[in-house]
Parts: structure tokens; sequence; C-alpha cells
């Protein structure tokens, strides 16, 4: 009878601990999360952009809460383009030297490195939750209307 008391009071204590733990994540998750209309913001800003040219230098900003960046240089301009909303294997895969072109009105940017001719999907994959947004990117920029 007394190992039973102990048992349940255990369970209560660890069912509390989890749902505690639950509701804990999901407050702070409100509180630091991004919403829809930052993703939004986001992804239409890259859709509707365009750059091309080579890359002359890579870095991380940790004066600008160390944004990844790259500079991109080109016949007629010098850019700064932020991949920090983008996995992070992606800003190691870019190496000084590749050539990097974004067209308008699509998420696919296009890399060349000696023999490499690659596309990259953009998905903004660094910013929380982004799988909850798929479809809309699907709608943006579908890949089966082109």
């Amino acid at each position: 009878m007394k190992s039973l008391k102990i048992l349940v009071i255990v369970v209560l204590v660890v069912v509390g601990w989890i749902f505690g733990f639950y509701l804990m994540k999901k407050k702070v998750d409100e509180a630091v999360g991004l919403n829809d209309e930052f993703f939004i913001k986001v992804a239409n800003t890259y859709y509707n952009d365009s750059f091309s040219g080579v890359v002359s230098k890579k870095f991380i900003d940790w004066e600008q809460h160390g944004f990844k960046k790259v500079i991109l240089v080109n016949q007629s301009e010098t850019r700064e383009i932020r991949l920090d909303y983008e996995w992070m294997e992606l800003f190691k895969f870019i190496k000084v030297g590749d050539s990097v072109t974004k067209e308008k009105k699509t998420l696919d940017m296009r890399l060349k490195r000696n023999e490499l001719d690659t596309m990259i999907r953009l998905n903004f994959s660094n910013i929380k939750n982004s799988w909850d947004y798929i479809d809309f990117l699907h709608e943006l920029d579908s890949i089966y209307d082109k």
C-alpha cells in the first residue's frame, strides 16, 4: 500500500514536470518566437529581390546580431547579402570566388564554382517553425508552374 502511494506521487510529479515544461516552452515560443507576418515579410522581400555577383568576402557580423553575410561584387555594384535566415550549411557551402545569381520573382539562387553549377532553393529554414510555411513558399514560387 505504501509503495502504491509512492508510485502515484512519483507519477504525478513527473506528469506535473512534463506539463510545466510544455507550458513554459509554449510561453517562451510565444514571447520570442517569430510570427506569420515576419516570415511572410522575409519571404516576400527575398522573392522580389535580385542580386548577382562574385563572392568577394563572407563573414559573420558580430556587431549586427551575428548575421551571416556575403559581399557580392559585379561590374556595377558591391552588395551585402544576409544569409542568416537560411540554414548554416548554406553559408558554409558558399566560398569566396563563387558566382551567385538570384533573379526577381523566384526563390531559386544559382551558384557557380569551377565545374559546379547548381540551383539552391531559399526556404528560410533558420526561421523558427519554417516548415509550417512550406505551403506559402510553394504558392509564392511554385516550381511546378515553370
